[in-house]
């Protein structure tokens, strides 16, 4: 989920919240995970531009812009999160560029409030917040 950034591994995730505007083609994604033998607890968020063809409606197209890692406490440095997460010190926790996808997130409605979503390495099932 880094765009190819850092070699793939196995992070659990606790929740998953996404942030959807598709009149603004927006699309934020943030996690709460845990990473490193200490269980370092932290957030990753995501930003996107996002998109929904007409065509195939239950299909987003995720294209994504930034990338964040950020520790949950004040008593989890930088350093510690990065070494947790395998991240070269010259790296950033916050990085950002050109849109890379699009990846599509087949999308499966149970209700109005409940949705599923499927990727090539994902299945979250989420529950709309009001």
């Amino acid at each position: 989920m880094t765009g190819g950034a850092l070699p793939a591994q196995m992070i659990p995730v606790l929740t998953t919240c996404q942030e959807l505007r598709p009149a603004m083609n927006f699309y934020r994604n943030i996690m709460i995970m845990r990473a490193g033998a200490d269980r370092l607890l932290f957030s990753y968020i995501s930003s996107a531009n996002f998109a929904i063809s007409a065509e195939v409606p239950n299909v987003f197209q995720v294209q994504f812009t930034t990338t964040s890692m950020v520790p949950a406490y004040g008593s989890i440095s930088p350093e510690a999160l990065k070494q947790a997460l395998g991240i070269p010190n010259a790296m950033p926790l916050s990085f950002g560029g050109p849109p890379h996808g699009p990846f599509p997130s087949v999308v499966t409605y149970a209700d109005t409030d409940l949705r599923i979503n499927r990727g090539d390495t994902y299945l979250p099932v989420l529950q709309r917040l009001n």
